[in-house]
Protein backbone atom coordinates (compact mmCIF):
# COMPACT_ATOMS: atom_id res chain seq x y z
CA UNK A 1 0.00 0.00 0.00
CA UNK A 2 1.36 3.42 -0.73
CA UNK A 3 1.72 5.81 1.90
CA UNK A 4 0.65 9.72 1.58
CA UNK A 5 1.46 12.88 3.21
CA UNK A 6 -2.28 13.44 4.92
CA UNK A 7 -1.43 17.20 4.38
CA UNK A 8 -0.96 16.75 0.36
CA UNK A 9 -4.36 16.22 0.60
CA UNK A 10 -6.14 18.66 2.74
CA UNK A 11 -8.28 20.92 0.00
CA UNK A 12 -10.49 23.77 0.42
CA UNK A 13 -13.74 22.93 -0.14
CA UNK A 14 -16.71 25.38 -1.10
CA UNK A 15 -20.38 24.02 -1.04
CA UNK A 16 -23.27 26.02 -1.99
CA UNK A 17 -26.63 24.43 -1.19
CA UNK A 18 -30.11 26.89 -1.80
CA UNK A 19 -28.07 30.07 -2.11
CA UNK A 20 -25.62 29.65 0.86
CA UNK A 21 -22.02 29.24 0.28
CA UNK A 22 -19.69 27.44 2.89
CA UNK A 23 -16.25 26.75 2.97
CA UNK A 24 -14.26 24.49 4.96
CA UNK A 25 -10.82 21.69 4.83
CA UNK A 26 -11.67 18.73 2.82
CA UNK A 27 -9.94 15.51 2.45
CA UNK A 28 -9.63 14.23 -0.90
CA UNK A 29 -10.12 10.29 -0.74
CA UNK A 30 -9.31 9.06 -4.15
CA UNK A 31 -10.43 5.69 -2.58
CA UNK A 32 -14.28 7.43 -1.66
CA UNK A 33 -16.40 5.28 -3.90
CA UNK A 34 -19.65 6.14 -1.68
CA UNK A 35 -22.79 6.84 -3.74
CA UNK A 36 -26.26 7.73 -2.93
CA UNK A 37 -28.08 4.42 -3.82
CA UNK A 38 -30.94 6.34 -5.44
CA UNK A 39 -29.55 8.97 -7.66
CA UNK A 40 -25.82 7.55 -8.15
CA UNK A 41 -24.67 10.76 -6.93
CA UNK A 42 -21.11 11.06 -5.01
CA UNK A 43 -22.08 11.82 -1.21
CA UNK A 44 -20.03 14.74 0.74
CA UNK A 45 -19.53 13.71 4.63
CA UNK A 46 -19.17 16.52 6.80
CA UNK A 47 -18.62 17.15 10.45
CA UNK A 48 -21.45 18.62 12.02
CA UNK A 49 -20.24 22.24 12.33
CA UNK A 50 -20.05 22.38 8.71
CA UNK A 51 -23.25 21.01 8.23
CA UNK A 52 -24.69 23.77 10.98
CA UNK A 53 -22.65 26.61 8.98
CA UNK A 54 -24.23 25.57 5.52
CA UNK A 55 -28.03 24.86 7.16
CA UNK A 56 -27.90 27.22 10.07
CA UNK A 57 -27.43 26.95 13.82
CA UNK A 58 -30.60 25.61 14.33
CA UNK A 59 -29.41 22.63 16.06
CA UNK A 60 -33.54 21.35 16.13
CA UNK A 61 -32.83 21.41 12.23
CA UNK A 62 -29.18 20.14 12.32
CA UNK A 63 -30.19 17.12 14.26
CA UNK A 64 -33.44 16.51 12.01
CA UNK A 65 -31.66 16.48 8.94
CA UNK A 66 -28.70 14.32 10.48
CA UNK A 67 -31.43 11.56 11.95
CA UNK A 68 -33.43 12.05 8.21
CA UNK A 69 -30.39 11.17 6.65
CA UNK A 70 -29.11 8.33 8.71
CA UNK A 71 -32.96 6.81 8.79
CA UNK A 72 -32.90 6.47 4.99
CA UNK A 73 -29.51 5.49 4.96
CA UNK A 74 -30.40 2.28 6.93
CA UNK A 75 -33.79 1.60 5.14
CA UNK A 76 -32.08 1.99 1.95
CA UNK A 77 -33.90 4.81 0.84
CA UNK A 78 -32.62 8.30 -0.61
CA UNK A 79 -31.53 10.87 2.04
CA UNK A 80 -31.82 14.02 0.09
CA UNK A 81 -34.15 15.75 2.13
CA UNK A 82 -35.52 18.51 -0.65
CA UNK A 83 -38.13 16.43 -0.94
CA UNK A 84 -39.91 15.99 1.82
CA UNK A 85 -39.36 19.36 3.09
CA UNK A 86 -40.97 20.48 -0.60
CA UNK A 87 -43.72 18.52 0.48
CA UNK A 88 -44.79 19.71 4.02
CA UNK A 89 -43.70 23.33 2.64
CA UNK A 90 -46.40 22.73 0.86
CA UNK A 91 -48.91 21.17 2.85
CA UNK A 92 -48.05 23.84 5.08
CA UNK A 93 -48.77 26.71 2.50
CA UNK A 94 -52.27 25.05 1.88
CA UNK A 95 -52.98 24.96 5.31
CA UNK A 96 -52.50 28.29 5.90
CA UNK A 97 -54.41 29.13 2.96
CA UNK A 98 -57.21 27.46 4.59
CA UNK A 99 -57.08 29.25 7.10
CA UNK A 100 -57.07 32.71 5.54
CA UNK A 101 -59.56 31.81 3.55
CA UNK A 102 -62.05 30.38 6.58
CA UNK A 103 -61.10 34.19 8.45
CA UNK A 104 -62.43 35.75 4.93
CA UNK A 105 -65.61 33.73 4.85
CA UNK A 106 -66.50 33.91 8.51
CA UNK A 107 -65.80 37.58 8.18
CA UNK A 108 -68.14 37.95 5.19
CA UNK A 109 -70.77 35.70 7.02
CA UNK A 110 -71.13 37.90 10.02
CA UNK A 111 -72.82 40.86 8.94
CA UNK A 112 -71.92 43.25 12.15
CA UNK A 113 -68.47 42.72 10.96
CA UNK A 114 -68.93 43.46 7.71
CA UNK A 115 -70.86 46.96 8.61
CA UNK A 116 -68.27 47.48 11.09
CA UNK A 117 -65.26 47.06 8.07
CA UNK A 118 -67.12 48.76 5.28
CA UNK A 119 -67.81 52.08 8.11
CA UNK A 120 -63.90 51.92 8.16
CA UNK A 121 -63.12 51.88 4.86
CA UNK A 122 -65.50 54.84 4.02
CA UNK A 123 -63.61 56.62 6.73
CA UNK A 124 -60.26 55.99 5.33
CA UNK A 125 -61.45 56.53 2.07
CA UNK A 126 -62.42 60.33 3.27
CA UNK A 127 -59.08 60.60 4.69
CA UNK A 128 -56.73 60.01 2.12
CA UNK A 129 -57.44 63.04 -0.40
CA UNK A 130 -57.00 65.17 2.83
CA UNK A 131 -53.87 63.76 3.84
CA UNK A 132 -52.98 63.81 0.09
CA UNK A 133 -53.30 67.10 -0.45
CA UNK A 134 -51.43 68.08 2.97
CA UNK A 135 -48.40 65.88 0.88
CA UNK A 136 -48.27 68.85 -1.62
Amino acid sequence: SRSRNPAESIYELTVTYNGKEVTGKALFDTGNTLRDSFSGRPVIIAEKGFAEKLFGENEDITNWLIEYANNNIDNNQSWNPNDPIKTFSTELSKERLMQQMQHVQDVFANKDKMRSYLEQLKVISKQVPQQVEGCV
